[in-house]
């Protein structure tokens, strides 16, 4: 027989089932949520009045610093307003109909998170989120399956870490869970794709067209007909005369269409310019941040659903450990403006200079960074970085402000060995450009000069 039981001078309720009792703690509102909620309950049951209140509940729960408190089974009241747009973040819906399905789902769970470590072994706070998701993927037995979300930036959010990053963090959900599949600990089953703005990554795009020439989507579209007798084509407002159509050519009257005349394509006309064409330019406006992409400048996201391998589960149960292991390559190292001018102004206050010290800067036309979008720009700044840093000693110095600009110090090479040097650095550079765009006149401008007792030389 099932119990629900309020105790006395309790919020709490007991779940009874074949003698076994399990405290399951009833959230109302927001502001009952506390430590000791977390701390004596073996499950929460949200039955707040709006989906709301039981969103920021959940965000909560799962942010918790505990992690055996973060994964604790949730369940949400089937009397929640607005219960579909966030179910899929609770453990279950909780009704007089599924009491014991739920009861029987908390001791799954809790049995399973008994069986891991919540021993933190030095990880980051993204390391720290994933292993988290791993146990909690591993506890409830469940595939992350992505779902619509008309909040989230991307369309789509998925369950535990789309209740504790917010909804604009959308990228960074998906950056774990790729990460999870790239290690190893999670397989990936494509399900869909989705653009996103090449400025701020977001997923919400009105696709319009628009006028090729001044680009505004104020058209006026009119077909156009072609007058099978005497082959005339022309806008349909021409063969207008009262009621009927006639062809302005022949002065035939059109009655039947396929018979006398078809409609081949259509005409437009931008009411703001007066430009008139056929084929309109297809735009994509951002509604977030307003931003008019063009179609090519989209990026791209895969939407997939991660399933536990048996390498994730043993993650989930024993935790992550990262191992800093010894890397053959050299590694980029890039320092801050200010550190570089400190390194500068250091080199520069020396009576006299022992060795030849170079300043070199390289920048990039910003139309061309333009072009790319916002993650390709950083992927093309770090490839810049290595271009830059193969050219450089242990002692020398990079800076890169930004993905146009960069700055950097050279020490103790020759006038001709850095004119070489520089020579390199440019073709590369703009080699790595053009193979992006294609050609584009001076795509990377290098300037290197000498310091020489505080006064520059070119």
């Amino acid at each position: 027989m099932f119990e629900l039981i309020q105790h006395p001078n309790s919020s709490s309720k007991t779940l009874s089932f074949d003698n076994e009792s399990l405290n399951v703690v009833v959230i109302n509102r927001v502001g009952e949520l506390d430590v000791d909620s977390l701390q004596n309950a073996d499950a929460l049951l949200i039955q707040t009045t709006t989906s709301h209140d039981a969103n920021e509940l959940i965000r909560s729960i799962r942010s918790n610093r505990n992690r055996l408190k973060a994964l604790i089974p949730v369940f949400i009241s089937s009397t929640v307003s607005n219960l579909q747009s966030i179910r899929y973040q609770f453990d279950g819906v909780f009704s007089d109909d599924t009491k014991e399905i739920l009861l029987q789902r908390l001791k799954a769970i809790k049995s399973r998170l008994a069986e891991m470590n919540y021993e933190i072994h030095q990880l980051d706070y993204h390391q720290s989120l994933l292993q988290s998701a791993l146990q909690f993927a591993y506890s409830r037995e469940q595939v992350f399956e992505p779902v619509r979300n008309r909040f989230s930036k991307i369309g789509f959010s998925y369950p535990f870490l789309g209740a504790i990053l917010k909804e604009e963090e959308a990228n960074r959900v998906l950056e774990i869970l790729n990460i999870s599949c790239t290690e190893g600990y999670t397989t990936k089953k494509a399900i869909e794709k989705t653009h996103t703005c090449k400025k701020c990554s977001g997923g919400y795009l009105n696709y319009r067209e628009c006028c090729p020439k001044c680009g505004s989507s104020d058209l006026k579209t009119e077909d156009l007909i072609h007058h099978f007798l005497c082959a005339h084509i022309a806008p349909e407002q021409d063969y207008k005369k009262e009621d009927t159509l006639e062809c302005p050519k022949c002065d035939k009257e059109l009655r039947h269409i396929g018979i006398d005349y078809d409609k081949p394509s259509s005409m437009h006309t931008c009411n703001d310019c007066s430009h008139s064409f056929q084929q309109a330019e297809v735009k994509a406006l951002c509604i977030d941040c307003g931003h008019d992409n063009e179609l090519s400048q989209l990026g791209s996201l895969e939407i997939g659903a991660y399933e536990l391998t048996p390498h994730g589960e043993q993650i989930a149960k024993f935790g992550l450990h990262i191992q800093k292991t010894e890397t053959t390559s050299k590694e980029i190292h890039t320092v801050s403006v200010q550190i570089l001018e400190l390194f500068k102004k250091q080199e520069l206050s020396r009576e006299q200079l022992e060795k030849q010290c170079w300043e070199g800067s390289v920048r990039i036309h910003p139309e061309i960074m333009s072009h790319f979008h916002i993650e390709q720009q950083e992927i093309i700044q770090k490839e810049i970085c290595t271009i830059i840093s193969k050219y450089l000693g242990k002692a020398d110095v990079l800076s890169s402000p930004n993905t146009t600009w960069y700055r950097f110090l050279v020490y103790d090479k020759s006038p001709e060995n850095i004119e070489k040097t520089g020579s390199i650095i440019q073709n590369n550079i703009s080699k790595l450009i053009t193979d992006g765009i294609g050609e584009y006149e001076h795509p990377a401008e290098v300037l290197i000069t000498k310091l020489d007792n505080g006064v520059d030389h070119v």
